[in-house]
């Protein structure tokens, strides 16, 4: 079996994420030596539209942060969306009230109550043991709209990864044709 070759699938594939507008630390010798931590075999199983997104996980980005939607605390979620936006949304007081109730049983509602950009809301969020209720992406774009900002949360990726990033909603055009094995969605 061929083995792969990550400097030229790096070389080849570093500029076009440059082109997304997605701020990065990482050099291409960094991301190499990300992908060089991955079992050989793996890597060798990967065609290069999943090599892509692979990628994408060596990527220290500062507009965009990664997620797997289980486990994150909506507290730590609002606290990355401020960062990556700069501050351009900004958070406080939040607050996720769990009935003791629902907290055993693993499943039912949550209140979450939040101070966003000085006015404060309260969402009913589903609670499902510890995985995150990602329709409060929509409730906040919907916020974000109604506030007159230009931006939105975007989230991308693809099976294997999932990326938060605020952007304008071009950015979801951008990403499909520039990695049109990725999905991007404003929801």
């Amino acid at each position: 079996m061929q083995k792969t070759d990550l400097e030229n699938i790096v070389k080849k594939y570093y500029p076009q994420i440059k082109k997304l507008g997605l701020n990065f630390k990482s050099d291409e010798t960094k991301v190499v030596d990300h992908l060089k931590k991955y079992l050989q075999q793996m890597l060798n199983d990967l065609d290069e539209d999943e090599m892509a997104s692979i990628m994408l996980n060596a990527m220290d980005f500062s507009n965009a942060f990664y997620t797997d939607f289980e486990g994150i605390e909506y507290e730590i979620f609002f606290d990355s969306l401020q960062k990556i936006s700069k501050e351009e949304i900004k958070f406080k007081n939040v607050i996720n009230e769990v009935s003791k109730e629902t907290y055993e049983k693993g499943i039912g509602t949550s209140k979450l109550k939040f101070d966003f950009n000085g006015d404060k809301y309260d969402y009913t969020a589903t609670f499902y043991y510890d995985w995150f209720d990602v329709k409060i992406i929509s409730f906040l774009n919907k916020i974000i709209e109604e506030k007159g900002l230009d931006k939105r949360i975007i989230i991308f990726g693809d099976m294997n990864v999932s990326y938060i990033t605020y952007q304008t909603p071009d950015f979801c055009q951008k990403i499909k044709e520039i990695f049109p094995m990725l999905e991007a969605d404003v929801l």
